[in-house]
């Protein structure tokens, strides 16, 4: 599958860097799930991460509460959202069963 990137390949590489070490932080090993898709013409990397008790609200995941003392939880998926967005794409969360699935997406090149 190819992917078309509009933007900074550095940039899109550290967001990638981000959303897979974040996600392998909150998991045990073995336990995050990552896989590719092509979606229409959306080309999609989704990572599921096992949900601790009680799973978080989705969208709280991407709050900057708390930045001015200190760095918040959710600022690392804040600007991995705002890359995949610059690329064209962007970044969806949500809780599906028993996992946290976090989805980022950009356009889908031909073949």
């Amino acid at each position: 599958m190819k992917a078309w990137l509009t933007g900074s390949v550095e940039e899109a590489e550290a967001a990638l860097a981000e959303l897979l070490s974040g996600a392998a932080t909150q998991a045990s090993p073995g336990e995050c799930r990552v896989s590719f898709e092509r979606v229409g013409a959306e080309a999609r990397l989704v990572v599921r991460v096992p949900v601790r008790s009680p799973a978080p609200a989705p969208e709280s995941l991407f709050h900057l509460a708390g930045l001015s003392g200190g760095a918040s939880p959710g600022a690392g998926l804040v600007l991995v959202r705002w890359t995949f967005e610059s690329l064209g794409g962007g970044l969806e969360a949500a809780v599906e069963g028993p996992s946290l699935v976090l989805t980022a997406s950009v356009p889908a090149g031909d073949g």
